[in-house]
């Protein structure tokens, strides 16, 4: 176990009903790869606060990582209710939204966090991948976010990497930017 580990498991000894503690420490856990472990005290930080966002989009992002994204899915939804503005929870809800199948419901979530400009290269990335799986239209539409001047060297790099490490395996499958073969990574 990791010394952040320790280190919240000392606090909650000190504290045990501390919600704030508990989330530290099962996040903590999730990033060790205690995953169950992990969600058991997130739940516990989620009883305990029900309206803590950060506790909730923990909890959202652990059952994803445990292979569940659907049981994160009201988590993420909760948290996204109490903070529709704050671009980790939107994002977070988009990415399950795509892993379980459902694209187009996360295409619009991804288009207002690139227009609103938050987690831009996320959101721009996360669009683009998205895109790919649904119709051309989409697609274009992420293209064109991809190629916009506006966007930071850094940013497109970032974007690039990520969409070329997606498609690698696709042979012909072109990356969101419209170029195939993984040429754009």
């Amino acid at each position: 176990m990791g010394q952040a580990c320790n280190i919240f498991s000392d606090a909650l000894r000190l504290k045990p009903s501390d919600p704030v503690t508990l989330n530290n420490l099962g996040n903590a856990l999730v990033s060790y790869g205690r995953i169950t472990e992990g969600i058991h005290y997130l739940r516990k930080s989620v009883k305990l606060r029900p309206v803590y966002y950060d506790a909730l989009c923990n909890l959202g992002r652990a059952y994803r990582r445990a292979g569940d994204a659907q049981s994160g899915m009201s988590y993420l939804e909760r948290a996204v209710r109490l903070q529709p503005d704050n671009p980790i929870g939107l994002i977070l809800l988009a990415e399950s939204l795509s892993n379980l199948g459902f694209q187009e419901k996360s295409l619009p979530i991804y288009e207002r966090c690139v227009m609103d400009e938050m987690r831009f290269a996320d959101a721009i990335y996360g669009l683009s991948s998205a895109a790919t799986c649904t119709d051309e239209i989409w697609l274009r539409r992420a293209q064109n976010y991809l190629n916009n001047p506006q966007l930071s060297r850094d940013d497109k790099i970032l974007v690039h990497y990520a969409a070329g490490k997606r498609h690698s395996n696709r042979r012909g499958h072109p990356c969101p930017c419209g170029k195939s073969d993984n040429r754009c990574a």
